[in-house]
């Protein structure tokens, strides 16, 4: 069977510290497969390389055996879905407005939804059971009703991949079980990280290991690779990660798990942290936005006007640079957050 995401060669670093090295993958067409390790293994930084929030280097990410820069932004998320957590709080639209976003790819900037939009979105909607629902803030749902939402704004998008980051984060056991079954039932090829293996269990038929910089390729389900491990939890990958760590690393880290931090200083800490995860957020909308512009451009570039117009290529260049800053403070954040996350 053809591959449908290869991954060649591989390699990413931050200062120093090397994430991940020379690592080679494949996912074939409708397979699913799922990404677990310990926290800072690489996992997301992978995906985010496949769809291309982070800039890969050349030959090292294929689409349908096609080199993913060879694609425009557009036609990237006309084959690529991502199904990111978002924060009810920060969006003040309708559920039809958030499903009809899926529909952005296929559209100019500032042209209208279609009939044919909404029609799209309003079967989605129904496939999850949130038809219902239509008019209702996104805001006010629940935690498992928004992952609904999004895997109908992912179905709406029409792509042949779905990326799925840590999904189940803060969800019920009844809400995991509709997301999985949903899910299950998509009709194309799904790359999904996950810790949960009561949620992976079924849904994928192979399991890339990563940790250490390295990835190591797992044919069969969850439970599969559990046995041949010989663990029962993926939580023990996070325990089994320390040997890669300086014996001296390993001994402070031990002294702050066994002297657990006062109270103050644990309210100070998550302070912290909530700072990190503020920018990290406005990184992000920050790259959607840039990504959004660099499209426009782009496709204004391809016509016969704009092939010839030198401004476009000077505003194309502009954002392809804000784009790499960005990019590089949130990877700069987002290791600090998880260093302060594990202290």
């Amino acid at each position: 069977m053809d591959n449908k995401i290869t991954i060649q060669k591989m390699s990413y670093s931050v200062g120093d510290y090397s994430i991940l090295h020379d690592i080679c993958l494949s996912v074939e067409q409708n397979q699913f497969v799922g990404l677990i390790g310990p926290n800072g293994s690489g996992k997301t930084t992978l995906l985010k390389h496949i769809y291309r929030a982070l800039p890969p280097e050349k030959s090292t990410v294929f689409i349908n055996r096609r080199e993913i820069e060879s694609f425009s932004y557009r036609e990237t998320a006309k084959q690529i879905t991502v199904m990111r957590q978002e924060n009810g709080s920060d969006f003040d639209y309708t559920i039809l407005e958030m499903v009809l976003m899926g529909r952005a790819p296929y559209r100019k900037y500032y042209e209208k939804d279609s009939a044919e939009d909404k029609q799209i979105a309003i079967n989605a909607l129904k496939y999850v059971g949130m038809e219902h629902l239509i008019n209702r803030s996104f805001s006010t749902l629940s935690g498992g009703e928004k992952q609904r939402v999004l895997i109908a704004r992912s179905l709406t998008q029409e792509a042949d991949i779905l990326v799925l980051d840590e999904p189940t984060n803060h969800l019920d056991m009844r809400s995991k079980d509709v997301l999985k079954e949903a899910i299950k039932e998509f009709d194309g090829t799904v790359i999904v990280v996950s810790h949960d293996r009561e949620f992976l269990d079924g849904l994928v038929t192979k399991v890339y290991e990563f940790g250490g910089g390295v990835v190591k390729e797992h044919i069969g389900g969850i439970y599969d690779f559990l046995q041949k491990k010989k663990i029962e939890s993926l939580n023990e990958l996070q325990l089994s990660a320390s040997p890669t760590m300086s014996a001296t690393k390993k001994e402070e880290l031990e002294t702050v798990s066994e002297n657990k931090l006062s109270y103050e200083a644990q309210k100070e800490l998550n302070k912290k942290i909530r700072k990190l995860e503020k920018r990290i957020a406005d990184c992000e909308q920050k790259i959607e936005k840039l990504e959004t512009e660099i499209g426009e451009v782009e496709a204004d570039m391809a016509t016969p006007e704009g092939a010839s117009d030198m401004a476009l290529y000077e505003k194309h260049q502009k954002l392809k640079k804000d784009l790499d800053q960005t990019v590089e403070e949130w990877e700069a954040v987002s290791m600090e957050l998880e260093e302060m996350q594990g202290s």
